[in-house]
């Protein structure tokens, strides 16, 4: 026997230089273990409650489990044990693969190890009871290995159901999405409870919403839980955004003119049914959001369906101390390209045809300040009569997505126009809402907060006299680039007045404007250009010269 013993080792100690194909670690030394070996070890059960049985190491293997779970910052809860091979490691990758691949096809070897083999058809026939469509096998001639391959969907022919709904709540939560059924969808519900406890606005709160819910609709297209999202649904879920159209009826702005075309006034492409770029971006980052919530808990997805590429060209985390927590790195995967910023200007000849369109005091009033302040719609809409600095001129707003409050400097011709527009709808309040619209009920006339869509109607109004497509986002960009032409303000008093939290964000306005361009450019085109000056020098045409050196026609 010990020469058999004698002549293994000598195999075994020949084949260790030139092993290839499992791994292994070759440079551990297990003689110390050696005495250990004549007694009868056995670890059963949890290694956090010692067996009567005294022949155990639980005390060692929860000294290894422990010092693990600290190198990796496991979460709190977490359980575990040690194990001396790799198969379980192959099923928990098979069952992750079912689970996460449910339409799935694998591919394994006819040489790879029986228990692959006989743990993935066991898998196999498992999923199919679960899911609608079973995972199928084919057989190649690949060598000891499992590949998962994901088919190919017809997203050109994908229509979302109309499933779900967002709906305002009272509450510390202001919006929840419902399903069908009305009742509330949890993982969203929860997500969402945290997201407004880091102090996020209700336009934000109702932003995220209206995606998640344009997610789960898909989901419910692909038959993909979203728990069991991957990778492979986020980027079929922005190709099918890149390609997909909203309907006529998704669209707010009515006119003659065809969805998508420029319009020759304003020189500003109109609104089609498609979804935009910055649509698509805000999308995926709500969706990364919400599943790094999730895989946070520990309780939801193993996955994010959105994932982050990696840093200039480098693996993702390639050099990470595992001491220090992991930090977000690289941009999003399926994130498309934002085109290049252009802001544009109102000309002036179009911001007094747009002005004096205008019907009363208080449409006058509050576009002279939107023009003058540079605020945000919101921001104007937000403001109460104890805002209004009379002696200073100010009015002070809250600021989106701060909510700080800060104190404005409006145009004399505004203020001038308020105090009409005051005279007109008459005594108000310090805490009353300062823009009104007057509704007639019954003998009198009932005050009701003009809305952000109220608003919108009044400028819809007078650019179909026009036909114009003027946003009141556009009267905050012309007091911007009016202001940014203005040498007496510096960049940061133009990114203090318009709220922005980065000076890169207001650089955007120091391009040149494409009105004034091409109105010096017509200029240029349409001016002779001056005669050459001087004598002719002797032996030279007046005449030839002339033509020479310039013309009269471009």
């Amino acid at each position: 026997m010990n020469a058999r013993l004698r002549a293994v080792e000598a195999r075994v100690a020949a084949a260790g230089p030139t092993n290839i194909g499992f791994p292994a670690a070759r440079d551990i030394d297990y003689r110390p273990l050696a005495p250990l070996l004549g007694h009868l070890l056995n670890n059963l059960g949890d290694p956090r409650i010692d067996p009567l049985y005294p022949g155990h190491v639980h005390d060692l293997e929860r000294e290894v489990l422990d010092f693990t779970a600290e190198l990796f910052r496991a979460p709190s809860g977490w359980s575990g044990y040690l194990n001396s091979g790799g198969t379980e490691g192959n099923l928990y990758g098979m069952w992750l693969g079912r689970t996460k691949l449910p339409n799935a096809v694998a591919y394994y070897s006819s040489a790879a190890h029986p228990v692959d083999r006989t743990t993935w058809q066991n898998h196999r026939a498992a999923g199919s009871n679960g899911h609608r469509q079973s995972v199928s096998t084919m057989r190649r001639p690949l060598r000891s290995c499992v590949v998962m391959m994901v088919r190919d969907r017809d997203l050109a022919s994908l229509v979302l159901p109309r499933w779900g709904r967002v709906v305002r709540v009272d509450g510390p939560l202001p919006f929840v999405v419902v399903d069908a059924d009305g009742s509330a969808v949890e993982p969203i519900e929860v997500f969402l409870r945290d997201f407004v406890a880091r102090g996020s606005s209700q336009g934000s709160v109702r932003s995220y919403a209206y995606a998640l819910v344009r997610w789960w609709r898909f989901l419910r297209v692909v038959e993909v839980g979203w728990e069991r999202a991957t990778s492979a649904e986020g980027r079929d879920f922005v190709l099918w955004m890149r390609q997909a159209r909203k309907g006529a009826g998704a669209r707010k702005d009515r006119s003659t003119f065809e969805p998508g075309s420029v319009n020759p006034v304003t020189r500003k492409q109109r609104l089609d049914d498609s979804f935009k770029v910055t649509t698509v971006r805000h999308s995926n980052a709500v969706l990364h959001t919400f599943y790094e919530f999730w895989i946070e808990q520990g309780t939801g997805p193993l996955v994010n369906p959105m994932p982050r590429d990696a840093a200039r060209g480098q693996r993702p985390h390639g050099h990470h101390n595992p001491m220090e927590p992991f930090r977000a790195e690289g941009r999003l995967r399926y994130n498309p390209k934002l085109p290049r910023r252009r802001v544009r200007a109102m000309p002036d000849e179009a911001w007094e045809a747009l002005f004096a369109a205008l019907r009363s005091e208080r449409d006058r009033a509050i576009t002279a300040l939107a023009v003058s302040t540079g605020a945000r719609a919101g921001e104007l809409l937000g403001i109460r009569l104890a805002d209004v600095d009379w002696g200073d001129q100010l009015i002070r707003v809250q600021r989106k997505g701060t909510g700080a409050e800060q104190w404005l400097p409006g145009s004399p011709e505004a203020f001038l126009w308020l105090r009409l527009y005051l005279e007109q709808v008459g005594p108000l309040r310090p805490g009353d809402v300062l823009w009104v619209t007057l509704r007639r009920r019954g003998p009198g006339r009932v005050r009701r907060p003009l809305s952000y869509d109220a608003l919108r109607a009044v400028l819809r109004r007078v650019n179909h006299l026009s036909g114009a497509n003027w946003t009141m986002h556009d009267l905050r960009h012309t007091c911007a680039l009016r202001m940014a032409r203005d040498p007496r303000l510096s960049l940061v008093d133009i990114q203090r007045i318009l709220g922005h939290a980065h000076l890169s964000t207001t650089q955007i306005y120091l391009q040149a404007d494409d009105h004034e361009v091409i109105d010096k450019v017509s200029q240029y085109l349409a001016t002779p250009p001056p005669s050459a000056a001087g004598a002719v020098a002797h032996g030279y045409a007046a005449h030839d010269v002339a033509v020479l050196l310039g013309g009269t026609s471009r």
